[in-house]
């Protein structure tokens, strides 16, 4: 972990707790950035570090339901800890099931506050190496030809190499050939592999 790559941002009307959140996190070493409405947030562009968002429930305008929505809208993949003086129990579950890691409750608690950063960034890590991944598989793909593609779309059904040979009408040795090829440009060692690969990229086996 590097607190000083990491990123907390702070979404909440009231001045005296932006202050009293960012100077605990900052005395912490988190970098710390705070707005007094979603709207001032959501003009940033996605972080490209790992980040989390301390998000206040009740405020003026877009409150932080509205806000967490309109995140997912954008696809932004930051994990949200909400903090709130009052809190309705169907709000806290409606929210924590639309993706939230954790409620907070006013006054934080400075432990707390440390504990659930601590987690939504460790969280927010996790996902942008699940990202690179994707992004990886998804370069090696293209190196792929069309055939080969086929190709792989029939090898992760367990297939035969004369049974792709058939399907495809090409010769059992042509079908050896971009195998071996598609298992080098996807770096999988076995059909296992490959087939983990092409869940991660969402390939179906042919019908």
């Amino acid at each position: 972990m590097n607190k000083g790559i990491d990123r907390v941002y702070i979404v909440d009307d009231d001045k005296l707790v932006r202050l009293h959140l960012s100077q605990v996190l900052t005395l912490n070493g988190y970098r710390v950035e705070a707005f007094a409405s979603g709207d001032e947030f959501l003009a940033l562009k996605s972080p490209t570090e790992p980040a989390c968002l301390l998000l206040d429930i009740q405020m003026p305008g877009n409150d932080g339901p509205a806000i967490q929505r309109r995140l997912v809208e954008l696809g932004w993949a930051i994990p949200i800890i909400f903090i709130t003086a009052h809190a309705s129990i169907p709000t806290t579950v409606k929210i924590l099931q639309s993706g939230a890691l954790d409620v907070l409750t006013k006054p934080v608690d400075s432990a707390n506050l440390i504990r659930a950063v601590e987690n939504a960034l460790a969280r927010s890590r996790e996902i942008r190496l699940h990202q690179r991944e994707l992004s990886e598989l998804q370069e090696r793909m293209k190196q792929l030809t069309a055939r080969e593609r086929e190709v792989m779309s029939w090898v992760i059904t367990g297939r035969m190499n004369k049974e792709m040979a058939s399907a495809l009408q090409i010769t059992e040795r042509t079908v050896k050939a971009h195998r071996a090829s598609v298992m080098t440009k996807m770096s999988a060692e076995s059909v296992v592999d490959l087939l983990r690969i092409a869940d991660r990229l969402g390939i179906k086996p042919p019908v």
